[in-house]
């Protein structure tokens, strides 16, 4: 379970973590819709367009989720539990996925994107160890990412035609290192500030300890993962302009929507909000179920 950050309320900054789950919630369902409307009905200008909207709204998802994921690692009682949670619906959704395609031969064709929480996790664990081994070790969850990015490319070029099965889709992360770097980037984004003001404690008057508990420290830190996010997102568009457009999977304009969920990020107060129990296991359920039953509805729909 996730501790407070602190407990004074703030005007400006009124969004807790309960609320930004919830709009990372809402923000995924709707991608979701998106990825089922082209993969069940005919290419029309109507169906183009409304997977459009659906797809650039779900942008908002991953960066949220991503600088959750930081907060409950910071903040968690036990990072095996948190770990061992994030395990459980990535073994759900691989299974499934391994059914879908050799039971029902329906290929959905993404990566696990609880497995880009759970390397995030254990890239995070790694790099606050003390043991510097295990601190170099954080740099094998960002090479898993670009190895799975550079596959996926691969099998783009033959047009899906030609699989690897070595480390097929299913155990990729979804965002490949994409999702690594945010997270990364929202974790550096308090080292850098504990950092400046650390510097900046005799100017302030006031040690990082109690500096933490200000409005302003959660302020900092809010701009600071902003402008880290902003940097992320443009450098991985940078990359996706480079690379020969036979091996760019990804769309771009769809990809730099992410830098909308800053908007939110500004907003965030530090404090975790709800968080009943059937809430924190109800989240975890609902990302395999809600799958199960958008794919149930739409081919219903595409039936009729």
């Amino acid at each position: 379970m996730e501790k407070e950050i602190n407990q004074k309320t703030y005007s400006f900054n009124f969004l807790s973590g309960f609320i930004l789950k919830i709009i990372a919630i809402i923000a995924m369902s709707l991608d979701h819709v998106g990825v089922f409307l082209l993969q069940f009905f005919d290419s029309t200008e109507l169906i183009n367009n409304l997977y459009y909207v659906f797809r650039s709204i779900g942008r908002i998802a991953l960066p949220l989720f991503c600088f959750l994921l930081v907060e409950g690692f910071i903040h968690t009682h036990s990072i095996k539990k948190y770990a061992l949670r994030l395990s459980c619906v990535a073994i759900v959704i691989l299974i499934a996925q391994i059914i879908m395609e050799f039971g029902f031969k329906n290929r959905l064709y993404q990566g696990n994107i609880f497995i880009d929480l759970l390397l995030g996790l254990l890239m995070l664990y790694c790099l606050t160890n003390k043991k510097i081994w295990v601190k170099i070790m954080s740099i094998i969850p960002i090479l898993y990412g670009v190895l799975s990015f550079i596959l996926f490319a691969y099998e783009y070029y033959y047009d899906y035609q030609v699989i690897v099965w070595w480390l097929p889709y299913f155990l990729r992360p979804q965002y490949f290192m994409l999702s690594l770097l945010m997270i990364l980037s929202f974790y550096g984004a308090y080292k850098l500030v504990d950092y400046y003001f650390v510097l900046n404690e005799k100017k302030y008057g006031i040690d990082l300890s109690t500096m933490k508990n200000t409005n302003q420290y959660r302020i900092v830190v809010n701009v600071v993962s902003i402008f880290l996010l902003s940097v992320v997102c443009i450098l991985f568009y940078l990359l996706n302009n480079i690379i020969p457009s036979d091996y760019v999977f990804i769309d771009n304009n769809l990809q730099t929507y992410s830098l909308i969920a800053g908007a939110f990020l500004l907003l965030y107060s530090g404090k975790r909000g709800y968080n009943a129990k059937w809430f924190e296991y109800g989240c975890y359920v609902y990302y395999p179920l809600h799958l199960f039953l958008l794919y149930v509805i739409f081919y219903l729909i595409s039936i009729l």
